[in-house]
C-alpha cells in the first residue's frame, strides 16, 4: 500500500530537478523551515518559507543539473518522514564550460502538516 505522502515526494524530487521551483515549494507550508547542512554542492543554509526556499534553490541549485534517485521512503508516524536518496550532480567548469559529475547519498528528514511539508533537513552521508 501506497503511503498518502510518498507521491508528494516523489512529486517534489523531479520538481527539483526539473527546476521547477513553483511546484516544489507549492507543497510546502507557508511558514516551512527549510535546514541544508553543509556538504560537498552547498553550503549550510536554513529558510523560512515557500519564497525563501524558492530563493534558496534558485541560488544553490540553479546552475547545476541534479538528478535524484529515490532509494527508500521510511515513515515514522503520521508527520514523520525520512528519504534516502542517490544523487548525481552535473556543474559546468571554467570558461571551457567542461562538465563534471558527482554522485552523493543524502538523507532528507520531512516533517508534515497535514498534506504538507513543514519542515526539512537534509545531510549528505557519502
Amino acid at each position: 500500500m501506497t503511503h498518502p505522502q510518498e507521491q508528494l515526494l516523489r512529486s517534489f524530487y523531479a520538481a527539483i530537478d526539473a527546476k521547477d521551483w513553483a511546484l516544489a515549494t507549492a507543497a510546502l507550508t507557508p511558514d516551512c523551515r527549510w535546514h541544508i547542512l553543509a556538504n560537498d554542492v552547498v553550503e549550510a543554509a536554513s529558510v523560512v518559507g515557500p519564497a525563501s526556499v524558492a530563493d534558496w534553490f534558485q541560488s544553490a541549485l540553479g546552475a547545476v543539473q541534479t538528478e535524484q534517485t529515490i532509494e527508500q521512503i521510511a515513515y515514522e508516524g503520521a508527520d514523520g518522514v525520512a528519504v534516502f536518496t542517490t544523487a548525481t550532480v552535473t556543474t559546468a567548469n571554467g570558461p571551457s564550460r567542461s562538465r563534471s559529475r558527482s554522485r552523493s547519498r543524502w538523507i532528507d528528514v520531512f516533517r508534515f502538516s497535514g498534506d504538507l511539508i513543514n519542515e526539512h533537513v537534509s545531510v549528505q552521508v557519502s
